[in-house]
């Protein structure tokens, strides 16, 4: 089994700047992300990983919004 914490895109159980770090990477295509990354970083857009995942994982690092970890959807 593979647990998806939404926001942890590195895997590493905190999310925090190293997760939009490897966000950025994925976004530039200068890495890929494994299929339980890219499910932790889809946190807006549902198709491909873009800049609005990115600014909303920075709002969720910066304590400016949270994470459902059920539904996936920030708050």
């Amino acid at each position: 089994y593979t647990i998806v914490i939404y926001g942890d895109v590195n895997g590493d159980g905190q999310i925090n700047i190293a997760d939009s770090s490897t966000l950025a990477l994925a976004i530039q295509k200068d890495i890929a992300l494994s299929s339980a990354a890219q499910k932790a970083a889809k946190l807006v857009s549902r198709s491909g990983l873009a800049l609005v995942d990115y600014n909303a994982l920075v709002n969720v690092i910066q304590k400016k919004s949270t994470i459902n970890q059920v539904t996936g959807k920030l708050s």
